[in-house]
């Protein structure tokens, strides 16, 4: 039985996706995508939610890496009293990395990143005022580089609710999903919440309630994940009984391919 599949094909749309923030800046911008070499056409009228997420982490670096240098051009502009008051990194989105570093621009190399962050008057000159237009070559896969820690970080709407070994789970409110997300930026398993069968959602307290659904999944005990999300009001009963009865007639074909040989 294909439990996550389940969960999601029967999920509740408590918010259309394209009312959500997240479909909003990916909408608006999202022909920004294309100078990524390793981004398909196929992304741009994508309506899968993990896409989108990882899409506008893509997009918000851009977004950075196009302010810094305006901000940058514009300080020389500036009186020494106006310069004083003028923070060219203000409101802008952010990432720590193991090592410290703040990191404005994930899709670029650390080394250009120390540029963009502590050094940004370097923009205005040559070699790297060529980055406004030619930097193509100079992208990288923030995710390879990363891996889940992006996404705990202001480049994501994700809320981090669990680590354990090499994978992390975050939940997100809009899309109220849980979503387990390797070391490498990838996501392994989207456990979709709320089904269309419960009359009353409740959001309420979301971040203690998920907990026994990640240690069911830690333990890999699939009933104990199931029963967790019926005891923690995240389906509804009638989804309860549905899973149990594909799980009872998933065993049946078992028993009788086996019993065939």
């Amino acid at each position: 039985m294909k439990l996550y599949k389940l969960l999601e094909n029967k999920k509740k749309r408590i918010k259309h996706l394209w009312k959500t923030k997240e479909y909003a800046l990916f909408y608006d911008k999202k022909d920004w995508l294309l100078k990524f070499p390793n981004v398909s056409k196929d992304v741009l009228e994508t309506n899968d939610d993990f896409k989108i997420i990882q899409a506008n982490i893509l997009i918000l670096s851009l977004l950075n890496k196009n302010k810094i240098e305006k901000r940058a051009k514009k300080y020389l502009t500036l009186s020494d009293e106006e310069k004083n008051n003028y923070d060219i990194y203000h409101d802008l989105p952010y990432f720590v990395s193991k090592e410290g570093e703040v990191i404005y621009i994930p899709c670029f190399p650390k080394a250009l990143n120390m540029i963009y962050a502590k050094d940004a008057m370097k923009l205005n000159e040559p070699p790297y005022d060529a980055l406004k237009k030619d930097f193509v070559a100079s992208l990288i896969d923030p995710f390879d580089e990363y891996g889940f820690q992006i996404y705990d970080s202001l480049f994501s709407r994700l809320l981090k609710v669990g680590e354990k070994d090499e994978v992390a789970f975050f939940y997100h409110v809009d899309f109220a999903n849980i979503y387990v997300i390797n070391d490498q930026g990838r996501l392994d398993v989207k456990i979709s919440l709320f089904d269309k069968y419960m009359h009353h959602i409740n959001k309420n307290g979301m971040v203690e309630r998920i907990k026994p659904i990640i240690d069911a999944y830690n333990q890999n005990d699939k009933k104990a994940l199931v029963d967790a999300l019926l005891t923690q009001d995240l389906i509804s009963g009638r989804m309860h009984h549905l899973i149990y009865k594909k799980e009872r007639k998933f065993k049946r074909n078992q028993f009788r391919i086996k019993g065939t040989k």
